[in-house]
């Protein structure tokens, strides 16, 4: 299945714009913009809530169609966003959690000393 956009670059995005728009000096703005995102993820979770529910009443085999919206990383994502995905929020931070670190790398500001 094609991803479509760049789906890095539309997040990228989204967060710019929200973060410039609550950031304006006047306060109504971002207070409007945060409600604006709330009531939009709460419909998103409610229709993803509704398809879990269709697919599970009129496919025959819901576990396949389920599998496959499971191995699909956007899907399941928003799925745990909405708190529908099978395993939980948990799983995925406990995944994220285990791993591995990136090594940080230490950048000194300070001018070298001249030899």
């Amino acid at each position: 299945m094609a991803d479509g956009p760049n789906l890095r670059l539309t997040s990228d995005r989204i967060d710019a714009l929200v973060d410039e728009l609550t950031s304006v000096p006047d306060r109504r703005v971002a207070t409007k913009v945060e409600e604006l995102l709330s009531l939009l993820l709460e419909l998103q979770g409610v229709a993803l809530g509704r398809i879990v529910e269709v697919v599970d009443r009129v496919t025959p085999d819901a576990s396949e169609v389920f599998g496959r919206i499971l191995d699909d990383d956007l899907l399941s994502s928003l799925l745990r966003l909405h708190g529908l995905h099978p395993d939980g929020l948990t799983a995925g931070m406990e995944e994220a959690l285990a791993a591995p670190a990136p090594v940080p790398v230490a950048v000194s500001l300070k001018p070298r000393a001249k030899a």
